[in-house]
């Protein structure tokens, strides 16, 4: 290198050299383009305004201030609290590119102007992140890039401004991103640079990887400059006519012109579908990704007609295609089974409106491929037909877990509230996907909702509602962190603590051990922000109805004489009658204060008290009351009813009182049943006195329905009362102690009471290697869950298992713990597993450890070794960022 060569390096900005060598060493990397089904079908249609990139490369982080060029003037750079709102173009991808400060932009600007391999990824990134800004040049450098005909060579590697000579372009690119109001006051420092690129050889290429990211971001630029119609993809087509194009730009042009042109227009496009599906299944994907993006953009021409009837079998092209926009080939793929062109397909139909597609989708809802269910599903629900809603309701009514998920959020696509109503569905998976669906749709209703997960009783779901307002403004966020940050489990206050940090500019000095400590730091960032605090809304009073007077001490006192009066035997008819009337009239006017003044009486005297307050009448005590009616039937109907209360809102203390007795003598299975749906829901002390009566119940019965109350509520307080259940002879006792020891957060259950007079009370290391091979596999996922070696360790060793039967059995326990500590365990074996069914679940149990955001892009058509091999990769990448 020449000594002016290095002269002109060293004279480029710091910020800009650090550009430059973080780019041309990163690669581009490619990503699935269509949204996860669980992200709902509204992700799909917001595709048309908010793109997302299938090519991506690592962009760095930004210089620390020591580290850049000491500056006469800030008024070149963003302030960071408002670079958000100053880079971000109308439609720009929030997927893609983070949204750049104006430092990073303009240090991308003054590399695009340059023909090297780090200008020209530097051109790629602005035409993603700002593509209404390009001028003509940079449009016609991602041209030639695309094509391949762009050259570096020793001559042009050297770009110099020498000092005192205005780079008007990177002053032009800057004032387009200012206000009127704004001064383009630049200094002379940052518009006067130099770069030297140090390249003794002759020639340098573009790569196909980078060729096919700036074809996508080419006609991306193309499709936001002004004045935009169908010549304006000209040059793009006359690309696709080459013969010699690489597939994945050629891919990469399908995807890009037809933002503007209709597929069936666009050369080669119907060739690529009519192509052998197994020579080239990128151009035939991408092909169809053509049409769905066409449809996305233009969804007044591209939407269907036809009569909702028409047969699979009959099908006039004419009348689906009037206007000619698809291409004849399109239509064989109905008959296309592979998971990748099946979904797509789906969506296209739901997307245009196609008669086929209700009968389409519903017939890939049987699908052999749980993606393809799933992806179905969502299709159904960008149909917004009534048939489809009745279907997809039967869905969320019949199914569990995520399939129950997926329609759910497919449903709420029409109706946000019907996804804000599973917010306390039983399955843990559903209320995440309720979580983030809130997250991504603010509003009232979503807020109402997340209040209440930030204080769910599973500590995962209350970090996934933490999470889901990280991107909210300060005050929409204000009143689901503070709950969380003053409720929540430890985990839930650190991560609700960082975004009060974050949403607020600020450092919370004081450690926030007690109660006290955690208000006292709420109220000052209430007061600093004029906030209003939390408040939770009831999920099961309607909005409008107005709250019940507060009862005063004079109402109180009264209440307690009358009920004395009314409890006495040496009173007259007439008076207990008078005595009667006030006592309604006050629990009338305060139906709370009657609760009050019951809540402290001991069994036997509240059975009496009940007894005369239903002779009044009053509802809820004569209901009650007949709990203890000789016949069945009433006792059968009396349980019911208090059950059906209870979902309506909490009991009160006295009448889980009077259900535990109940429950202490009832001998009635039913009944029995309908006493734990009323404290299904409830944790209070009440109603962990109803669970410990149901755990020592003589009926094996009511025991496991006392056990389920304890795994469903993780409640550690119950971890005694489960022990003896460990050693039941009845199995299927066994098991439900055995599956809610796992899931009480106890320690104590891993090995008992070891006192010498606490006979019975072995815990569940004690059942390995005296229990059945099912039953083992139980304790030690128990023991696993409660993050026991021993427990992990087996179950690791058991993956290793000879049968396959046995193998995907323990895969599939390991996936219901969703502990990454299985990892590195699981891809281990996933290079040498040959059956396809525990493949399956293998890749599955990664995915479950993993929240989707977080993990690999994997293609919907990547076979079983690239899937493994991206995971390893994933994993490699997180254990080196840990030691970094």
């Amino acid at each position: 290198m020449t000594a002016t060569s290095a002269r002109h390096s060293t004279e480029l900005p710091p910020e800009v050299l650090h550009h430059r060598n973080h780019l041309q060493a990163q690669p581009w990397r490619s990503r699935e383009l269509w949204p996860s089904p669980f992200a709902g079908p509204d992700a799909v249609v917001d595709l048309a305004s908010t793109p997302r990139f299938r090519w991506t490369v690592s962009v760095p982080e930004a210089l620390p201030d020591s580290a850049k060029e000491d500056r006469s003037s800030d008024e070149d750079l963003v302030p960071e609290e408002t670079a958000t709102n100053a880079f971000r173009p109308e439609g720009a991808d929030v997927t893609g590119p983070e949204i750049q400060s104006r430092s990073t932009l303009s240090a991308w600007w003054v590399l695009s102007e340059q023909n090297t391999p780090g200008g020209w990824k530097a051109c790629v990134l602005l035409a993603q992140t700002a593509p209404e800004k390009l001028d003509q040049t940079r449009l016609d450098r991602l041209e030639a890039i695309a094509a391949g005909t762009a050259r570096v060579d020793a001559a042009e590697q050297e770009v110099i401004l020498l000092p005192g000579e205005e780079s008007t372009g990177l002053k032009r690119f800057l004032d387009r991103f200012k206000t009127p109001t704004e001064q383009p006051d630049l200094s002379e420092d940052v518009a006067t640079v130099a770069e030297t690129m140090i390249d003794e050889t002759a020639e340098v290429v573009p790569e196909p990887d980078l060729r096919a990211a700036a074809a996508e971001a080419w006609c991306f630029a193309l499709s936001r400059q002004p004045f935009v119609e169908e010549g304006s993809y000209r040059q793009a087509g006359l690309l696709l006519m080459q013969e010699d194009l690489p597939n994945a730009v050629r891919c990469e042009l399908f995807r890009g012109v037809a933002r503007g042109v209709a597929p069936r227009r666009i050369p080669g496009l119907n060739d690529a579908l009519e192509g052998v599906p197994t020579l080239q299944p990128e151009l035939r994907l991408a092909a169809l990704d053509a049409c769905l993006i066409h449809a996305l953009h233009h969804p007044q021409t591209t939407s269907t007609t036809s009569a909702p009837n028409q047969s699979l079998v009959t099908v006039d092209l004419t009348e689906l295609d009037p206007d000619g926009i698809w291409p004849p080939t399109l239509w064989k793929l109905r008959w296309d089974d592979s998971p990748a062109i099946v979904t797509r397909f789906g969506h296209w139909l739901a997307l245009t409106g196609n008669p086929l597609a209700e009968s389409y989708l519903s017939e890939k809802l049987n699908h052999l491929n749980p993606d393809v269910k799933q992806t179905a599903v969502c299709s159904l629900g960008l149909l917004c037909t009534d048939s489809s809603e009745a279907l997809l309701r039967q869905r969320v009514e019949r199914d569990q877990g995520r399939q129950k998920a997926v329609a759910m959020l497919a449903l709420g696509y029409r109706d946000p509230d019907v996804v804000y109503r599973h917010a306390h569905d039983a399955d843990p998976s559903v209320r995440r996907y309720v979580a983030e669906f809130a997250g991504r749709h603010p509003s009232h209703a979503a807020t109402v909702t997340l209040q209440s997960l930030v204080v769910d009783r599973d500590p995962a779901i209350q970090l996934a509602a933490v999470h889901s307002v990280e991107s909210w403004s300060a005050s929409e966020a204000f009143p689901i962190l503070s709950i969380a940050f003053e409720e929540g489990v430890l985990k839930t206050r650190r991560e609700a603590r960082r975004l009060l940090e974050q949403h607020f500019n600020l450092v919370i000095a004081a450690f926030e051990d007690t109660d006290e400590q955690r208000k006292t730091i709420l109220d000052q960032i209430r007061q600093d922000n004029a906030l209003t605090l939390a408040s939770r809304t009831s999920s099961v009073e309607p909005s409008g109805t107005s709250k019940p007077a507060v009862a005063s001490d004079e109402s109180r006192s009264q209440l307690a004489a009358s009920l004395q009066e009314l409890m006495s035997d040496d009173v007259s008819i007439e008076r207990r009658q008078r005595t009667q009337k006030e006592i309604k009239t006050l629990v009338d006017a305060h139906p709370r204060m009657l609760d009050e003044a019951l809540r402290t009486q001991p069994v036997a005297s509240l059975r009496k008290t009940l007894g005369r307050l239903a002779e009044i009448p009053i509802e809820r005590c004569r209901v009650v009351q007949e709990l203890s009616h000789s016949e069945l039937h009433q006792r059968r109907k009396a349980a019911r009813d208090i059950a059906a209360w209870a979902t309506t809102e909490t009991l009160p203390e006295w009448v889980l009182t009077i259900l535990a007795d109940d429950l202490n003598q009832e001998q009635d299975p039913q009944i029995c049943r309908s006493i734990m749906a009323a404290i299904a829901s409830d944790t209070t002390p009440s109603a962990r006195a109803v669970a410990e009566v149901a755990l020592r119940h003589p009926w094996s019965d009511v025991r496991v329905l006392g056990c389920q109350y304890a795994a469903q509520h993780r409640l550690p307080q119950l971890a005694p009362l489960l022990l003896p259940l460990l050693q039941e002879r009845n199995a299927t006792v066994q098991q439900a102690a055995i599956d809610a020891a796992g899931l009480c957060r106890n320690p104590l259950v891993i090995d008992g009471i070891s006192q010498a007079n606490a006979a019975g009370r072995n815990g569940l290391r004690s059942l390995l290697g005296t229990v059945n091979t099912s039953m083992e596999l139980r304790v030690l996922t128990a023991l696993a869950r409660l993050q026991n070696d021993q427990g992990r360790s087996e179950l690791i060793k058991l993956t290793y298992s000879p049968t396959p039967e046995q193998r995907r059995l323990v895969l599939e326990a390991i996936a219901e713990l969703e502990d990454p500590f299985f990892q590195e365990p699981l891809l281990n074996m996933g290079w040498t597993e040959q059956d396809p069914q525990v493949r399956r679940v293998l890749l599955e149990a990664l995915e479950r450890m993993v929240d989707s955001s977080r993990g690999p892009e994997i293609s919907s058509t990547a076979t079983y070794d690239e899937k493994i091999s991206a995971w390893s990769q994933w994993a490699e990448s997180n254990r080196t960022a840990k030691l970094q």
